[in-house]
């Protein structure tokens, strides 16, 4: 009986060393994933950033380029009406 309750110790002891073994490979692979999906996450953050401040310069760029040729619309218009105005008094000084 003695033998016996050996052999039970000595094979629980080999499961439970290598049920060890395989969770803490488990929990290695898992740490290293872990770590690659957070060295990922940060790459993509970091990607994401650089993307926001190109578009809020592009915006910025965007907005620049509609006020001066809203500025130049302006001007235009000014430049017409005082061409306009010039040609009605040489037009009044002829007739």
């Amino acid at each position: 009986m003695l033998a016996y309750m050996d052999k039970s110790i000595a094979t629980l002891r080999a499961a439970t060393t290598k049920n060890q073994d395989k969770t803490k490979k488990n929990i290695m692979d898992r740490m290293a994933e872990n770590k690659e999906l957070i060295t990922q996450l940060d790459d993509v953050r970091e990607a994401k950033k650089e993307l926001d401040k190109a578009q809020r310069k592009i915006i910025l760029d965007n907005q620049t380029l509609k006020l001066q040729l809203t500025k130049k619309i302006n001007d235009q218009n000014n430049f017409h009406e005082k061409l306009y105005e010039f040609y009605k008094k040489v037009s009044q000084k002829e007739g």
